[in-house]
């Protein structure tokens, strides 16, 4: 997936705001995204068929003190209008993690995490977040 975002050796240079760093294992890159940083692509490209109705979404990241107090996105799909249809939103100032989406209805909605493993993330450590979303009619329990 990496490779869709431009995020490989050969074609990094070329994407705004991102630069090379040692990796934690000397085989493998580490990407820095500054905060000019807008890694997109269209949709069509990544998911033709749209979201399935179920994935995973997963994060290594790590908040530096100079971290905007404004909510962002982590990770957003925005429609043609630019407009927000599914995202994790990071708030520093809040210290929350927000997931948004659109149900099957057609509904828009939220689930804010919050709490003290939360706030662990704004600290400046790295964190690994991961987020799985399902359909409503998954079967249980999951293993």
């Amino acid at each position: 997936m990496m490779d869709m975002f431009g995020l490989v050796e050969k074609e990094y240079s070329n994407v705004e705001g991102v630069s090379l760093e040692p990796g934690s294992f000397n085989s493998f890159p580490c990407y820095r995204l500054h905060k000019d940083a807008l890694v997109s692509q269209p949709t069509k490209y990544l998911h033709p068929e749209g979201l399935p109705s179920d994935y995973t979404i997963t994060f290594l990241f790590r908040l530096l003190p100079d971290t905007p107090q404004e909510p962002f996105a982590l990770w957003e799909i925005l429609n043609k209008d630019n407009e927000p249809l599914v995202g994790v939103i990071l708030d520093n100032g809040g210290k929350t993690l927000t997931f948004f989406n659109y149900d099957y209805t057609g509904d828009f909605q939220t689930v804010t995490f919050d709490g003290p493993d939360i706030k662990k993330m704004f600290y400046g450590s790295f964190h690994k977040v991961s987020s799985l979303v399902l359909p409503l009619d998954h079967p249980w329990p999951l293993v």
